[in-house]
C-alpha cells in the first residue's frame, strides 16, 4: 500500500516495568563488572609504581651491605632510613601515599652519595696522605660534582653559595691557610645543602607531574570500566574512544582535577544515555517478538526479526509474514515512533467521501492488523493504537466480515465472527 499502514503501540505499565526490572538486574552486574575492572586497572598501576621506586632504593641496599663503603655511623642512620621509606612503599594503599613516601628518595640517595665520599676522604687521611694533598683532591672532587649539576638552576641563589664556597675554600688550600679545613667542609655542606633543596624542588614537580599523570590514570581505569560493559560499548563505543583521548591532555594539563572532573560527568552521561537507548532497544525487540508470534498464531508465516542496518543497534527491526493465501505482510518497529506495515495480496479500493473527495479502503488487511493487534494486547500487553495509512478516510468503519471480496482468507473470516 502507498505510504505504509502506521500505528502507534504502547507498552502496558506492568509490562514496561518488567523489561526495566530484568534490564536494571543487568545493570546492577555490568556496574560490578566495570568496578572489578577499574579496581584492577588502578592495582596494576600502584603495584607498578611501587616497584619503579622500589628499585630505586636497591642501589642504596647494594651499598649499605659492603662494610667498607662508608663509616658505620653513617651506615646505621641510612639504612634505618632507608628501612622506613621502604616500609612505607609496602604499606601505601594508594598511589598518593605512595608517592607522599617516595618523596624522600632523592634526599635519601644524595645523603648516601655524601657518606661514601665522607668514607674516602677519612680513609686517605687514616693512610696518611699529605694534608695539603686531601684537601686539594676533596676540593677538586666538590668542583666536579658541582660542575655536574644541571645549567638551569632551581635555587639561584643557593648555588651563588656553593659557588663562593668552593672558590674561598680553593683559595684558602692553595694559600696553605689553617682554616682551608673548616673552610673545605663547610664547601662540602654548603653543596650537600644545594643538593638537597634541589632534589626537593625536582620532587615536588615530579610530584605535581605525577598528580596530573595520575588523573589521567584514574580517566584510564574508567574508560577500561566502560569498556568492559556490552551495553555501553554497543551504544557508544565512538564516545568512549573520543574520550579516551582526553587521557592524555589531563597528563599535560596543569589543572588535572578539572579535567578529570570534566571527563568523570562525560562517562557517567554516556553510561546513562547508553542504558536508556537499551531500554528502548529492549521494548522494541519485545514489540517485534510479540507481533511476531501474534500473526505466527494467527497462522501466518513469519521469518525472525532481522535488523534494517546490520550493525546498528538503534535501527528498525523488520519481520515478514506470509499467508497460505499468499497474502504479505512486512513490519517494521523502530525504537521509537510509530510501527509501519506493508501489505501484499489484499483488495484494496477507491471510495468516494462526503466533501467529494476520494479514500483508499483496504477492509481485509485492516481486519487481519485489528485482530494481530487484540493478540497482541491480550498475550504481551501492548496495546496499538488506530490504524492509519495515506488517503484513509479519518472516520470510515469497516465493513462487515459478510461484505467482504469472495475469496477473503482465513484469518480474517476468524476476525469477523
Amino acid at each position: 500500500m502507498s505510504g505504509g499502514i502506521e500505528v502507534i503501540v504502547m507498552l502496558a505499565v506492568s509490562m514496561a516495568a518488567e523489561i526495566k526490572m530484568a534490564q536494571d538486574a543487568e545493570r546492577q552486574t555490568a556496574a560490578c563488572t566495570r568496578a572489578e575492572v577499574e579496581e584492577a586497572t588502578r592495582g596494576n598501576r600502584l603495584e607498578t609504581t611501587r616497584q619503579d621506586f622500589v628499585c630505586q632504593l636497591q642501589a642504596t641496599y647494594v651499598t649499605l651491605n659492603r662494610p667498607e663503603a662508608m663509616l658505620p655511623a653513617h651506615a646505621i642512620q641510612i639504612r634505618n632510613r632507608c628501612d622506613e621509606v621502604l616500609a612505607g612503599l609496602q604499606r601505601a594503599a594508594n598511589e598518593r601515599d605512595l608517592r607522599r613516601t617516595a618523596i624522600a628518595i632523592p634526599e635519601l640517595l644524595l645523603d648516601l652519595d655524601h657518606a661514601v665520599r665522607n668514607r674516602l676522604w677519612h680513609d686517605q687521611a687514616q693512610a696518611g696522605t699529605q694534608h695539603a694533598a686531601a684537601q686539594q683532591t676533596r676540593i677538586a672532587d666538590l668542583e666536579q660534582t658541582f660542575a655536574s649539576l644541571p645549567d638551569a638552576p632551581l635555587d639561584p641563589a643557593g648555588r651563588e653559595e656553593v659557588r663562593r664556597a668552593l672558590q674561598a675554600a680553593r683559595l684558602s688550600v692553595s694559600a696553605g691557610e689553617v682554616l682551608a679545613e673548616a673552610l673545605v667542609m663547610e664547601a662540602a655542606e654548603a653543596l650537600l645543602k644545594y643538593q638537597r633543596g634541589v632534589a626537593y624542588a625536582r620532587a615536588i614537580q615530579e610530584s605535581l607531574r605525577a598528580h596530573a599523570e595520575q588523573a589521567a590514570a584514574e580517566l584510564h581505569a574508567l574508560l577500561m570500566g566502560l569498556r568492559s560493559d556490552a551495553t555501553v560499548m554497543r551504544w557508544h563505543a565512538r564516545s568512549v574512544e573520543e574520550i579516551t583521548l582526553e587521557c592524555e591532555r589531563i597528563a599535560c594539563s596543569e589543572s588535572p582535577d578539572a579535567l578529570l572532573a570534566e571527563a568523570r560527568s562525560r562517562c557517567a552521561t554516556i553510561l546513562e544515555e547508553a542504558n536508556a537507548a537499551e531500554l528502548k532497544a529492549r521494548q522494541r525487540d519485545y514489540i517485534a517478538d510479540g507481533i511476531a508470534r501474534s500473526l505466527q498464531e494467527m497462522g501466518f508465516v513469519v521469518t525472525p526479526p532481522t535488523e534494517e542496518h546490520r550493525g546498528h543497534p538503534a535501527t528498525a527491526r523488520l519481520l515478514h509474514a506470509a499467508s497460505a493465501a499468499g497474502k504479505e505482510i512486512a513490519v517494521s518497529v523502530p525504537v521509537e515512533g510509530s510501527i509501519w506495515y506493508e501489505v501484499n495480496g489484499y483488495p484494496r479500493s477507491t471510495e468516494a467521501t462526503v466533501d467529494g473527495g476520494t479514500a483508499v479502503a483496504c477492509d481485509e488487511a485492516e481486519r487481519v492488523l485489528t485482530e494481530m493487534h487484540a493478540l497482541l494486547n491480550e498475550a504481551f500487553e501492548v496495546k496499538a493504537g488506530a490504524i492509519h495509512w495515506q488517503g484513509k478516510a479519518p472516520k470510515r468503519k469497516l465493513r462487515r466480515a459478510a461484505s467482504l471480496p469472495e475469496g477473503a482468507n482465513e484469518e480474517t473470516s476468524r476476525s469477523s465472527s
